[in-house]
């Protein structure tokens, strides 16, 4: 078990521990995800805690999902690394339509993530990107 203790001071004081053991942060973007200030730029808290206390994180994983739920939680015992595409299966089965609102059918193949970590339906996105046709 990491001890609490080793993280830095600028690390710690944004730290709130809960009974179930989840690290809760008190620096959140809009939408809710924990951010810090780190090298003159805002970066993901959860990813810099996470590689504070287990080292780099491979190439291959792009998301830092809370198994607790906790979208504050930035406990490295309680993130599970995943891939994109094991990402984009778990939200598409934790209760994504199985249609978009145009009736495109939402795969692991035809959803894609925008920046703030939204799924979007590819063939939409493709339409909407198009370039228009000229008159």
């Amino acid at each position: 078990m990491f001890i609490l203790s080793r993280l830095p001071e600028d690390v710690r004081r944004h730290l709130t521990i809960t009974r179930e053991g989840c690290w809760t942060w008190d620096v959140l973007t809009a939408s809710g995800t924990p951010r810090i200030w780190v090298d003159g730029r805002w970066r993901s808290a959860r990813r810099h805690v996470y590689t504070l206390v287990y080292g780099p994180i491979d190439e291959e994983i792009v998301h830092l999902r809370a198994a607790c739920g906790r979208q504050q939680c930035v406990n490295p015992a309680h993130i599970q690394p995943v891939t994109s595409t094991a990402y984009k299966l778990n939200r598409a089965a934790a209760g994504t339509p199985a249609v978009c609102p145009r009736g495109h059918l939402l795969t692991a193949e035809n959803i894609t993530l925008t920046r703030r970590g939204d799924l979007e339906c590819a063939p939409c996105k493709r339409l909407r990107n198009a370039p228009r046709a000229r008159k």
